[in-house]
């Protein structure tokens, strides 16, 4: 249900012709709201660039790195 596809800024995945028969096909009320849930992170990054998107990640990957470790630089258990 999904497709990998390589190239020269790497690997990118995306939903295959399958995967929008399958959401469909989930009707429960969890799967609504999930539904509606996924609109805005779809929405926010079709609204950035490749670049953008990158250096969030990257701001966001150090933030949480250090939310994650203790003082001694060691996972929190």
């Amino acid at each position: 249900m999904i497709d990998a596809e390589i190239g020269e800024t790497g690997i990118r995945f995306r939903a295959s012709e399958e995967s929008s028969a399958f959401v469909e096909a989930l009707r429960s009320e969890y799967a609504t709201e999930l539904r509606q849930r996924a609109e805005w992170p779809a929405k926010y990054l079709q609204a950035h660039s490749d670049d953008q998107l990158a250096a969030l990640i990257s701001d966001r990957i150090g933030r949480w790195a250090v939310e994650f470790q203790g003082e001694a630089g060691r996972p929190l258990p």
